[in-house]
């Protein structure tokens, strides 16, 4: 029996490896956790103190080949993948056969990794006596003043151009040999192992980033930092997942898998589907525990460290331990769109926590958490599903809150009837609020839209009538202000603004009164009908109707409906206000006193003085109140 097995450790020195200690470690790992090799391969898994060993395993001589081969796959676990605690991707990748084109793309991504490593340590080298002759020749420098580019390129006795423009990632690169060297002098922590991921993930190798990054949270599980800067590099790839997933479908009109298939193209593009499908899950499990964890860790503010409810960090880089910059709301969001009810279970605690920590922990205060407003409704959606699977009281507080006030905020009626109207939202509705209560909300959000719809139609046309308008008015604008102000001696740089002449005044009113043409038509919109003054009325519109009035009036048109339409205004202090507002006093007085009412029959006289003395007293309000704010910043 005991010629049919080996120890691991001489199967990996008869195959020639150096550090065959080192190496059989490893391959030791992969063949007791992975892929069933240990009851295929292993025929003796013990504690050898008479040879002073910790452990010693001993394999069956069948076993050689996959040692050998496990060994040299080692250097090349990059090519296919991280896999999971039981998976090893490369024997399933090689198993099942190879996409060509994928292994390539993969083989020339790995070796640019390599060239780049290499050309920055290339780069490092170079530029490293150029500086420290900088230095030593300068000796003392005063960095506000003495440029280190200059020094250096002195250095080079200007027989080439110096390139600095790789500094950062050599930075990172440097920085990254210093604390590998700090692990190969015997340094071993947590701290140390997130640097390292940190510098890799900065580098873009996110590969021996999550190698580093796992080593520290095995040391510390607790270790927020490298948890969050995890989660990153397990979201991007859970996008690319997602993509090679959603490329494998289209393969078949994304009908999932074929179900007769016949073909060897057939077969292959099922398990292109199945193998994309689990990587996609197995990823979504990486980030959705990363991320728990993350939230759960994350570093907080010193004087709360000890205090049961703490205060998070806004940014993970506020923590000095790290320079990655990532709030934590980004986080939770990210996460909240992704983990599945089972998850949630799984982490329950955690996850009630995390909620409790967004909701200011008072969650009859913060029922919907202090994101609610920032984020979208597909985001808001995720976040009601995560609420209901806490307790029926979190989401119906939360339901109940948010739509409560839709009145209030009937600005974004159209986003929260599409929030109502999505699948996960309007279940939720109608279980724990009721389906009379849904029917109702949805009737108000219903009508809230269409009236915002066509007060929106109604602004998109009157207001770039206005600008029509107005555009023909800067000038004589311009013009009456000044000399409001200055008389006929304003100063010199002013004089060019007070020569138009009076029959450019009047072509410029001609103009402008041409352009009003139809402005009167905006009564009849639908918007004017159902809604009239209502103040999400732009204040360009009343501008226009003022403004229009007032150059009628001047010219003798339409008298009595400009003179009701005045009055009407007059009587709706906000629309008024809004119309003063789009029209200068001077310019005002100035339309005035070519008005001539005494051509007018006596009852439209009489209104119009009468209108004219309110928006006299109103424009006298209005600039007053304008002098007093102009005098807070004098």
């Amino acid at each position: 029996m005991e010629s049919h097995k080996i120890a691991l450790t001489d199967v990996v020195k008869s195959l020639g490896f150096n550090n065959a200690a080192d190496v059989s470690n490893k391959v030791r790992d992969i063949l007791k956790a992975k892929e069933n090799f240990k009851t295929r391969f292993i025929i003796d898994d013990r504690k050898d103190y008479e040879v002073g060993r910790t452990e010693k395993i001993y394999v069956s001589t069948e076993a050689k080949i996959l040692v050998d081969n496990l060994a040299i796959l080692l250097q090349y676990s990059g090519l296919f993948g991280r896999g999971t605690s039981t998976t090893l991707p490369a024997y399933k990748d090689l198993l099942k056969g190879i996409d060509g084109s994928f292994f390539k793309a993969k083989v020339i991504k790995h070796t640019k990794t390599i060239k780049q490593n290499i050309e920055r340590s290339k780069s490092s080298l170079k530029e490293l006596p150029v500086f420290a002759n900088a230095i030593l020749n300068k000796k003392v420098i005063d960095i506000t003043k003495d440029s280190l580019r200059e020094l250096m390129q002195a250095q080079t006795n200007n027989s080439e151009i110096l390139d600095l423009t790789n500094t950062f990632e050599l930075s990172s690169w440097n920085e990254l040999l210093e604390h590998q060297n700090e692990l190969e002098q015997g340094e071993n922590n947590s701290i140390l192992y997130q640097k390292i991921g940190e510098k890799f993930f900065e580098l873009g190798d996110h590969e021996q980033a999550l190698t580093a990054l796992t080593a520290s949270t095995e040391l510390d599980p607790e270790n927020g930092i490298a948890w969050a800067i995890s989660s990153l590099i397990f979201h991007s790839k859970l996008r690319e997942n997602k993509h090679s997933h959603y490329q494998a479908l289209a393969r078949n009109d994304f009908s999932e898998s074929i179900a007769h298939p016949i073909t060897s193209e057939e077969h292959w593009i099922n398990e292109r589907i199945d193998d994309t499908y689990s990587d996609m899950v197995d990823v979504n499990s990486q980030f959705v525990t990363s991320a728990i964890n993350a939230l759960y860790f994350w570093p907080v503010w010193e004087y709360s460290k000890s205090e049961e409810k703490p205060n998070y960090f806004y940014k993970l880089n506020q923590s000095h331990d790290t320079n990655v910059e990532i709030e934590r709301r980004y986080l939770f969001i990210k996460l909240i769109n992704e983990i599945s009810f089972n998850q949630f279970g799984r982490y329950k605690s955690e996850m009630v926590d995390i909620v409790r920590s967004f909701q200011g922990w008072n969650p009859e205060l913060y029922p919907q958490t202090n994101l609610i407003h920032d984020i979208n409704n597909n985001d808001k959606s995720n976040l009601m599903r995560v609420l209901s699977w806490i307790s029926d009281l979190d989401i119906k507080n939360a339901l109940d809150t948010y739509f409560a006030d839709i009145l209030n905020n009937s600005y974004r009626a159209h986003e929260d009837l599409a929030l109502l109207k999505d699948g996960a939202v309007q279940s939720l509705y109608r279980k724990h609020i009721g389906k009379n209560e849904y029917r109702k909300t949805l009737s108000t959000l219903l009508k809230l839209d269409i009236k915002n719809q066509e007060i929106d139609i109604f602004n998109k046309l009157s207001s770039p009538h206005f600008v029509d308008v107005h555009s023909q008015l800067i000038a004589v604008k311009k013009k009456f202000d000044i000399e409001s102000r200055y008389g006929n001696t304003p100063p010199t740089f002013y004089l060019k603004d007070i020569k138009l002449t009076d029959k450019e005044v009047e072509l410029a009113l001609s103009e402008a009164l041409k352009n009003s043409d139809g402005w009167y038509d905006y009564l009849s919109e639908q918007a004017w009908i159902n809604h009239p003054y209502s103040t999400d009325i732009h204040f360009d519109f009343y501008g226009l109707a003022l403004i229009s009035i007032l150059l009628e009036l001047g010219k003798a048109q339409n008298i009595e409906r400009n003179i009701e339409f005045l009055n009407e205004l007059c009587e709706n202090n906000i629309a008024m206000r809004s119309s003063l507002s789009r029209l200068p006093t001077e310019l005002y007085s100035e339309l005035v006193k070519r008005i001539d009412e005494e051509t007018m029959e006596k009852s439209n006289r009489d209104k119009l003085l009468l209108c004219l003395e309110i928006i006299f007293e109103l424009r006298c309000v209005l600039d007053d109140e304008e002098d007093e704010y102009n005098a807070t910043f004098d």
